[in-house]
Order: C-alpha cells, then structure tokens, then sequence
C-alpha cells in the first residue's frame, strides 16, 4: 500500500507491505547418511533411507517514508526512514526409515529488525554535470533460539542475538555532453545482515560445525560507464566496467550433503564489463546484442571453502553472449508480434578445486568440483494482444 502526497516543494510517500513465505519440501540423503544409520542402529547395510524434512516460513513486515523535493537543475535531494520486522521459524528433521533413528530433529526460529534512516542530495554544477552523494544509517537486531535433538544435533542454546550499526554510502557523478551522450562514475558500498545457522555436531569428534549465526558481509562497488544514442538513435549503447571487492563473503559449507552457513576467510575481488548495443532502423523493429565479462577472484588461500587464491567462485561463467529480436505488425486489427534470441553461457564450475596453495600447504575443495559445459539456447515467439 502506498500513499503520496506532493505540494510544490516536495512530494511525501508512505509506503508499507507485508509477504508471507512458507516452503516445505523432502530431500533424500540416504546416499550420505544411509550406512551410518545402519551402523548405529545394528540393521544389514541398505536397510535405512533417510528422508530429510523441511519446514521454513517467514512473515515480514516493511515501512518506508520519504520525501522528495521537486524536479529542479540546481539542488535535488531525498531523506527518509526504513522500517521492517521479520519473523521465521526453520525445522528441519532426519529421522532414519524404518529404524526410527533420529540424526536430527532442529528448530530455530528466528526475529530480525531494522530501523534505517537515508538520504541523497544532487548538485547541478551545470545543466551537463552534476553529482550524487548518499548515505544510510541502520541499525539491525537478529535473535534466534536453538533447540534440537539426534545424533548430529548441536547443543540446546538459549536465545542467542546479533546487531549491527551498518552506513552505507553513495557517490555518483554524471556528465552529459550532448543529448546523445552520458558519461557517469559510480562508487558505492553495501551488505547483507547476519542470519541464523543450522547448528550441526560432527559425529566422529563431537565438534561443532556451524557457528549459531553467519556474519554480515559487506562490499565496495567501483563503477564507470558511457550511455549514448548515434544516427538520431539508430544505434544506442551501454557499456560499464566494475570493480567489487567483498569482504566476509557469506557462503554455504557442505557436511555429508547437508549445507550449512559460513563466512569465506578470505575477501573476493570481482571485475568486470557489460555492454549492449541496440539497433533501433524503426518503430516496430529492434535488436539487441550484449557482452559480459566477470571474474570472481579468491584474494587469498581459503580452506574454509576450499580454493586457492585467484581461483574463480562457482557458479560464475566468465563470458556470457546474447541477441535477440522483436518485430511488430498488425495482423488484422490486432497488435502481433514475432521475435527471437540465441544466448551463450560460458563453462564454469560446481565448486573451487583445491590443491597445493602457499607454502606448499593443501587445501582440499569442500565439495567434488564438476565442470558444466558451455552451452547455446536458442528461442523464437510469437503472439497477438
């Protein structure tokens, strides 16, 4: 729901929304933890699955006011305030079939609030330059309660809280030459809060192998770009180059099938470039070519998740390729239309590889590494309205 109201100085929103979620679903880890329930339980090898059950909500509630003053080309400015509550519960529950053996039975629901204050201000040097600065001030509380059972379980704990004071802040600046061409640099930090973990015992050494929550992690955002129109805007382009560096990276950590969160050890360096060219020869047909380029980096030696420093962070293809096109017609009295597009997504792999990093020391991956190709779609649509 939102209410606005302007006057001539300024315009006022109040903006308010609630989401509910709920997920319920059955993995099966009887590959990971099948024989260790036979053996504990006595029974003939293949004789137990394990079904794992899992049960997660979350209801939420955010609130945000802001005013906005009105459209000028000397000063603009935005300040506002944030406002959510969250609410989860998590249970998760393996219990081996048919012996009844209990690996774990955990429930940790969790609260989260946030309460942020922000605000940008734009100074018009001339009607081609101006630059942007941004800052927000939050302050975040996290508390969870862990209560479990089984033979993996980690301890019961009381309730267990986390907060932040976390600023952010923004630096934008854009240059306009002509009615054609606009020139911008952006530098910008950002985070995700702390959240609660599934806590897990080993069952060999009785070691703990999560930590009750997963640190906040953060990042600074480097950014340069060019946007612009040829030939009364035949041709149009966007094209931009990144720097990220991320610290505390937030990261899941497998044990025996089961994930758990973590934090990387190490900081992650990524850069990149994107562009996209249009071609735009009419009204009722365009097309429109782009090209990316990431490399996410390890900056160092990590055997919390198990890579070496320079290697690439799963799931990340490095280059990625795409064109597509659009054609509209009437067909009768009705709006038709007819496109296509074929796309490239480049290798990249499941998880880092290991090996032998500094000082000769080896860091074995947290998970089996497999490549996945690179691999072409091709689509092509049609329709009326």
């Amino acid at each position: 729901g939102t209410f606005e109201y302007q006057t001539d100085w300024a315009t006022a929103t109040l903006a308010s929304s609630y989401q509910e979620f709920a997920q319920a679903a059955i993995l099966d880890l009887t590959a990971f933890f099948g024989p260790l329930v036979d053996t504990q339980t006595g029974s003939p090898p293949g004789t137990n699955t394990v079904p794992l059950n899992l049960q997660i909500s979350t209801e939420r509630w955010a609130h945000e006011f802001r005013l906005t003053s009105a459209n000028n080309q000397h000063l603009e400015w935005l300040v506002g305030l944030y406002y959510t509550k969250e609410e989860s519960s998590n249970f998760q529950e393996a219990i081996g079939q048919p012996s009844g053996f209990n690996l774990v039975t955990q429930g940790f629901p969790a609260d989260y609030k946030e309460k942020a204050a922000f605000g940008n201000l734009t100074y018009y040097f001339t009607p081609q330059l101006d630059a942007t600065v941004g800052v927000r001030l939050s302050s975040n509380d996290m508390g969870v309660l862990f209560s479990g059972t089984g033979f993996l379980a980690g301890p019961a704990l009381p309730r267990q809280t986390v907060s932040d004071d976390v600023q952010t802040y923004l630096f934008n600046a854009r240059y306009r030459p002509n009615d054609d061409l606009s020139l911008y640099v952006r530098i910008a930090d950002g985070y995700r809060p702390a959240s609660a973990n599934l806590p897990l015992r080993d069952p060999a050494t009785g070691q703990i192998l999560s930590v009750p929550f997963v640190r906040s992690d953060s990042l600074w955002s480097y950014e340069v770009g060019a946007k612009g129109n040829f030939a009364d805007g035949l041709l149009g382009y966007d094209v931009a180059v990144y720097r990220i560096k991320w610290e505390d990276l937030q990261v899941f950590r497998s044990f025996m099938g089961v994930n758990v969160g973590g934090n990387a050890d190490s900081d992650v360096t990524a850069n990149g470039i994107e562009a996209t060219l249009t071609l735009q020869p009419s009204s009722t047909f365009n097309l429109v070519g782009a090209i990316a380029y990431a490399r996410s980096e390890l900056d160092d030696d990590d055997r919390a998740v198990g890579g070496l420093s320079g290697e690439q962070l799963p799931g990340i293809p490095e280059w990625t390729f795409s064109l597509s096109g659009n054609y509209d017609f009437m067909l009768g009295s009705l709006d038709a239309f007819a496109g296509g597009g074929v796309a490239y997504q480049d290798e990249r792999n499941t998880s880092f590889q290991g090996g032998v990093g500094s000082g000769g020391v080896v860091i074995a991956p947290a998970n089996p590494n497999f490549t996945v190709d690179n691999y072409v779609t091709v689509d092509l649509r049609t329709g009326v309205r």
